[in-house]
Formats: C-alpha cells, sequence, structure tokens
C-alpha cells in the first residue's frame, strides 16, 4: 500500500497527479491464496473466486467498484488465507 499512495498520492498544482501508470513488482510469496469458493462481492452480487475472469467488477477496500485486471491459476495442495 506504501508503494501506490506515494505514487498516486502525489498531486501537481493544476490538480493532476504526478503518476498515472506505475509497474510494480512484488516477490514471491507475497500473495494471499484464497479458496476457489470464497464468496467477493460484485455490483452484481456475490461470485466465487473461481468465477472471476478479467474484465469483471468487484469491490476495493473502500467499497468502491474495480475491474479484474489478472486471474491466476488455481492452485492446489496451498495453504489459503480466511
Amino acid at each position: 500500500m506504501f508503494i501506490l499512495t506515494t505514487l498516486f498520492g502525489w498531486v501537481k498544482p493544476d490538480g493532476k497527479r504526478r503518476f498515472r501508470r506505475a509497474y510494480v513488482e512484488v516477490p514471491r510469496g507475497n500473495g494471499k491464496a484464497l479458496a476457489a469458493d470464497t464468496l467477493k462481492a460484485t455490483p452484481a452480487g456475490f461470485k466465487r473466486m473461481a468465477d472471476l475472469k478479467v474484465g469483471d467488477q468487484v469491490f476495493d477496500e473502500k467499497g468502491k467498484p474495480c475491474n479484474v485486471t489478472a486471474v491466476s491459476d488455481i492452485l492446489v495442495d496451498r495453504p489459503c488465507t480466511a
């Protein structure tokens, strides 16, 4: 989160953001696996994680709709967060 607030928190005097796009790499092991049947809130109702695809909308941590930009394969034999 610190990276994003640092990049997108800057506002120039004309009201525009300093950066509009960023490329961020995160080391392996920093993602959080969720069970495929975990329900995620979307503007159209709840959807299972396994059913989400790029372009779908979900709600972000502030409750605003945002687009799914990437999905990964379903991993097996991995611990999942609750």
